[in-house]
């Protein structure tokens, strides 16, 4: 995973959902594969990438993400959802919907 990935996939327009995570956040790792497969299943053209912010400090400072987990959600090449730590999958679905509908009529 490198920045410059992250900025071209963010730069298409594409709905893209950064997931910032750390190897030791129990969070982190209990909330990803539901929040995964949620996005999976709700928003199939949706670009989920998992980042490592122990391993990528760089990646996550370029964000400012300073606690893990984080998630950005992007569209159209804009941020427009940031959300830390723990969260309702249902309603972070709802959020990201309203927006997605809009952009993928």
């Amino acid at each position: 995973m490198d920045l410059k990935k992250i900025e071209n996939q963010i730069a298409t327009g594409e709905a893209s959902l950064l997931y910032f995570s750390g190897t030791h956040c129990s969070v982190c790792q209990s909330l990803r594969p539901k929040l995964e497969k949620a996005l999976i299943e709700h928003f199939p053209q949706l670009c989920f990438l998992n980042i490592d912010a122990q391993q990528h400090p760089e990646i996550a400072a370029s964000y400012m993400v300073f606690q893990v987990p984080t998630m950005l959600f992007f569209i159209d090449g804009k941020e427009y959802i940031r959300k830390g730590g723990n969260l309702s999958v249902p309603i972070f679905v709802e959020q990201i919907e309203r927006l997605y509908k809009l952009y993928y009529r």
